[in-house]
């Protein structure tokens, strides 16, 4: 009787596993070049196709947000804020589609998108942070949606991180060592966020790091140093986790702004795909 009791154990946790159905979370934060304030200066129609199949949730912040965060998960598209604003998520997500559809289905697939109009890197330390503490509830409000469309398993896939252009002072040399700690703090918090009947997991979760864009072409620098080489540093001393991803070779905004910083909308779309295309190479 012992051996069938066991055999029959055995075979309700193979069926549990058979029916257990997973997500997959790609997070996506940073400052305005993450949150893609294009200001009008949209993509190319064309460029916009295919339509991203991904799901997707966004809690931008922030004063230039002024819209309404998401309250369930749907499709990839521009958000309305202050204006309509496109980040690399759209371009994320029709390259990562293209290029491993078998390996990553649309339809357990999500972007969680949690990025702001500005703001230095301390505001991504844990634990009040105001970056942190927003992305926190994102995920934590993101994750309770997922067991009602029959999910019962989170794996956090990669962090998406395009910040740093307004780091300024003492936030500058330590621009690598603070992503390095919120990107390890961020992961062993995911793995705490308490929802009945699902389960998160985030021990594999990589990082693609963006390059930040400069101001009409100059880097802000103090103690002799940038927020692109303290963030190169990092990522070259982690290859196993981190990969870094170049933007200055891209096109910023022609109207609607003088800062000279911002993306257009083909260039989110390109640093989209090249965030997609690093994420599968570090997998490899």
């Amino acid at each position: 009787m012992k051996i069938l009791n066991l055999l029959f154990l055995g075979l309700l946790a193979f069926a549990g596993t058979l029916n257990a159905k997973t997500f997959t979370l790609f997070i996506l934060t940073g400052q305005s070049n993450s949150l893609g304030a294009i200001k009008g200066n949209f993509a190319d129609p064309e460029k916009m196709k295919p339509e991203p199949k991904l799901l997707f949730w966004h809690k931008n912040f922030g004063a230039y947000c002024t819209g309404t965060p998401s309250k369930s998960w749907g499709k990839i598209e521009p958000q309305k804020e202050s204006q309509i604003v496109m980040g690399p998520e759209y371009g994320f997500a029709q390259t990562l589609q293209a290029r491993a559809a078998t390996r990553f289905k649309p339809s357990s697939t999500g972007i969680l998108k949690a990025s702001r109009d500005g703001g230095g890197n301390g505001e991504w330390v844990s634990p009040d942070g105001l970056a942190y503490v927003n992305l926190m509830v994102a995920a934590r409000e993101s994750l309770a949606a997922l067991p009602a469309l029959g999910f019962d398993k989170v794996e956090v896939a990669a962090l998406l991180y395009l910040q740093g252009e307004s780091n300024k002072g003492e936030e500058i040399p330590a621009a690598g060592t603070r992503f390095k700690t919120f990107f390890e703090t961020l992961k062993k918090d995911l793995s705490k966020i308490n929802v009945p009947g699902l389960r998160v997991e985030s021990a594999q979760m990589k990082a693609v790091v963006g390059e930040p864009a400069s101001f009409w072409g100059k880097d802000a620098s103090f103690a002799g140093t940038t927020s692109v080489e303290e963030l190169k540093k990092i990522v070259g001393a982690n290859k196993k986790i981190f990969i870094f991803v170049p933007t200055r070779d891209l096109p910023k905004i022609k109207s609607g702004d003088n800062l000279g910083v911002h993306y257009d909308g083909n260039a989110q779309l390109e640093i989209g795909r090249r965030f997609a295309e690093a994420y599968l190479k570090i997998l490899k």
